[in-house]
């Protein structure tokens, strides 16, 4: 049997398989010679599987960017409404401490525990998850 690559060899053995640079197809199937096979036929398998992992990592590349951007809006959504709800705890707490600031000591002490407690504990999670992503 003759390479089917260079049409000179003759190939010992099996031979190769020819693709991607020929089809096997035919009776027997295409097969090249162990030169064609190191020379011509491998140099291609690698070029077209580094165009594929390049195509993937370009796509992951994307993908990492698209859930990144959502990542930041979502941490961005979350501070304002924090920023919110402080804001409204606030308000209040001046409300009530103007009505009976005794009445209300304790229900004020609370709010203003769970307030610090919110914003201690948002500002590590951010800390953590910027830390995970470097």
């Amino acid at each position: 049997m003759i390479c089917c690559i260079c049409k000179v060899e003759e190939i010992k053995g099996m031979g190769n398989n020819p693709e991607p640079v020929k089809s096997m197809t035919g009776r027997f199937g295409n097969r090249c010679c162990d030169f064609c096979n190191y020379s011509v036929v491998l140099p291609a398998r690698m070029a077209s599987a580094s165009a594929e992992i390049a195509d993937k990592a370009e796509s992951v590349a994307k993908e990492l960017e698209k859930v990144t951007n959502q990542r930041d809006n979502l941490v961005a959504m979350v501070r304002n409404v924090l920023a919110d709800f402080v804001e409204i705890i606030k308000v209040e707490k001046q409300s009530l401490a103007v009505q009976d600031s005794e009445r209300h000591q304790g229900w004020l002490e609370a709010m203003s525990c769970a307030v610090s407690t919110i914003e201690t504990n948002f500002e590590h999670c951010y800390e953590k998850i910027n830390k995970e992503n470097d």
